[in-house]
């Protein structure tokens, strides 16, 4: 097939991308990737033919937009603003990348349909490496206790929910007491409106069941399981302020977001030993590449720990010597371990 789309231009490339992603991903992921669009690629990129660009092109504005400082959300008079402060390259070229992402996307999306003749400019532009490493923090068990606590009765269900199902703020908001299913005595909480438009269900475990049984009782279908105290249902950022209060009462510093609670769920399944796979499916995750990213180096402990329960003996020969070092270390912990049981 002979491929047409001379005159198309990556401003074309991108209004056609963002018309598919509107209908086929989450609202505020089509929001946020136009945003990116409208003031990252557009200016500096917009016009370009996509049949005359090249890949050097493409390499310089992806270099500057890591030499960029980070953008104030808010404008003055429709001027952009820049945050004041310290440069931090590696979170510059983790946006960089981000950029790039959306870039080749709406490029291949042309691609695909036709509008462009040579996909080789574009995947030539490699990101940026090692930036993207994850900074993931979660909550022990005692945090997690304290932080419910710490909340509001009407905050303190939805909190609750997020531990134990790995649920998003908006999956949560968005359930029905029609969607809290029990069969054979097992129970799941079906969430509708996720990040990827797949609707997905999560096991409960029996604490999952009883609460979602006590939030359930009474209600019809479709009202909504999660209420404030008004009976109305929550709202987009609602959590914003009520999560750090409640970090502030049970005394958790730094403060955590509501997503968080999110990492801690997944963390805590990774921690004892439950596969990848399966985690990703409980998360609504495509594959195991995000899963593995966050969660697969989450404990050095565990897994330190079960290859040293699990590696058989091997029968080799090693000599008896030891160093004055090690056994100055013996000595001198000796005393104190045997003190300890005295006590």
């Amino acid at each position: 097939m002979e491929r047409s789309g001379k005159g198309y231009t990556i401003r074309d490339a991108i209004a056609a991308y963002l018309e598919w992603y509107e209908g086929e991903r989450k609202a505020s992921g089509y929001k946020a990737t136009k945003h990116t669009a409208n003031y990252h690629i557009l200016p500096k990129l917009g016009n370009e033919l996509i049949a005359t660009i090249k890949a050097d092109k493409i390499r310089r504005w992806h270099r500057e937009l890591a030499k960029t400082p980070a953008r104030v959300r808010s404008s003055v008079r429709g001027k952009r603003q820049f945050r004041e402060g310290e440069f931090d390259p590696r979170a510059r070229k983790a946006s960089a990348n981000r950029v790039l992402t959306i870039l080749k996307a709406a490029l291949n999306h042309a691609f695909k349909h036709d509008m462009a003749t040579d996909p080789n400019q574009w995947k030539a532009v490699e990101p940026f490496k090692n930036v993207d490493a994850p900074r993931v923090r979660f909550l022990s068990q005692d945090e997690c206790r304290r932080l419910c606590n710490a909340c509001k009765p009407d905050f303190r269900a939805i909190v609750q929910a997020a531990l134990l199902t790995g649920g998003r703020y908006g999956e949560l908001t968005h359930t029905d007491v029609s969607d809290f299913m029990t069969h054979g005595g097992n129970a799941s909480i079906l969430l509708r409106e996720t990040k990827n438009r797949k609707p997905r269900y999560v096991p409960l475990t029996p604490e999952g069941a009883q609460l979602f049984e006590y939030l359930t009782a009474g209600k019809l279908a479709r009202t909504a399981i999660f209420t404030r105290d008004d009976g109305a249902r929550w709202g987009k950022s609602h959590q914003q302020r009520l999560m750090q209060a409640a970090c502030a009462k049970a005394g958790i510093m730094p403060t955590v977001s509501f997503h968080i609670l999110r990492h801690t769920y997944a963390a805590s399944l990774a921690r004892n030993g439950v596969p990848l796979q399966v985690i990703a499916a409980a998360l609504g995750h495509a594959d195991t590449r995000v899963t593995e990213r966050h969660y697969a180096h989450l404990s050095p402990s565990f897994v330190a720990d079960t290859i040293r329960a699990n590696l058989p003996e091997l029968g080799i020969e090693i000599g008896n010597v030891r160093s004055i070092k090690s056994k100055q270390k013996i000595t001198k912990l000796a005393p104190q371990a045997s003190t300890r049981k005295k006590n």
